[in-house]
């Protein structure tokens, strides 16, 4: 698990380097309304943010606040105004271009996740992943708002991708403490599954914009969508006949065949919308179903440790 938690921040690492140093080339001649869309409002130095923790406070709080796309736009706009304040009281320079100051500041970020992963300390561990989540969630909120958010079938997939991905997350939480039940590394596993479905939504929504180079799967998107059911209902006769007597065990089991029940009806919904923008951008539908299949994949891996 260790190591796959140091696998994930490096991949995280690079990912986010490649698409940063494609994005800082595309903010030359913005004019100043676009710039303003951007989350580049007026500028009030915030001493509160004078170090790299208290801007991560800030960035893995707003993740469990919300998923309603107007609060993770008004999120996203606080924490632009943060790490310009960060940056010019460490740095000494409050008017570096956005794509560039997002660019730093999530190094720095990254590099104290990093740091973090390296410590024995779960907790620590733990607040490494929460960072790489933060970090991807922020970058999905700046591509949308810089190009996207005006446009109603955007607006429209953001919300329903948003409300899927709560469910996820919970569903993940709830297996992660079914495979791992009664030890300390059940949490750990959970943040970063966590940042493994940011991640992927990260990755998934910039490549609307990265020239035609898409995700493949060999699978159509119905193909994966029950695949993506048939490994959620192996992952429900987790029965854990050692756990018959712990109450606990069995609540949190239903519970998460609940969800697993909603993620199915809310990702059948979010690809309803889905089809809408794949249409008009010409998004293939191997891209959309590799979204699924490492859903899957990630399903697989959890129970199998």
């Amino acid at each position: 698990m260790k190591n796959r938690f140091f696998s994930i921040l490096q991949c995280a690492g690079i990912v986010l380097c490649v698409a940063l140093c494609c994005a800082s080339c595309g903010n030359l001649g913005k004019t100043a309304d676009e710039k303003a869309a951007q989350g580049d409002k007026a500028f009030v130095l915030n001493p509160r943010y004078a170090s790299i923790d208290s801007l991560a406070d800030l960035m893995i709080g707003d993740l469990y606040k919300s998923h309603l796309v107007e609060d993770v736009v008004s999120q996203y706009e606080d924490q632009t105004s943060a790490m310009r304040s960060y940056w010019a009281l460490n740095y000494n320079d409050e008017n570096l271009e956005l794509d560039q100051l997002a660019n730093n500041v999530a190094f720095d970020m990254m590099t104290l996740a990093d740091k973090l992963s390296a410590s024995p300390v779960t907790p620590d561990m733990m607040r490494g992943a929460e960072i790489g989540a933060a970090v991807s969630r922020y970058f999905t909120a700046k591509e949308y708002c810089k190009k996207n958010s005006k446009d109603e079938s955007y607006q429209n997939e953001m919300s329903s991708w948003l409300t899927l991905e709560e469910e996820l997350v919970k569903y993940f939480g709830d297996l992660a403490m079914l495979a791992n039940w009664g030890g300390s590394i059940a949490r750990l596993n959970a943040c970063a599954t966590m940042a493994d479905v940011l991640e992927l939504r990260n990755k998934d929504y910039s490549q609307f914009h990265s020239g035609g180079e898409f995700a493949e799967c060999e699978m159509p998107i119905s193909e994966a969508r029950a695949e993506l059911a048939r490994q959620m209902a192996d992952a429900s006769s987790l029965d854990g006949d050692e756990m018959n007597d712990d109450p606990h065990y069995q609540e949190t089991l239903d519970d998460m065949k609940k969800r697993g029940e909603n993620v199915l009806q809310l990702l059948d919904k979010w690809l309803e919308t889905r089809a809408a923008i794949s249409e008009s951008q010409k998004i293939p539908e191997a891209h959309t179903a590799h979204v699924i299949e490492a859903l899957t994949q990630q399903i697989q891996m959890m129970i199998e440790g």
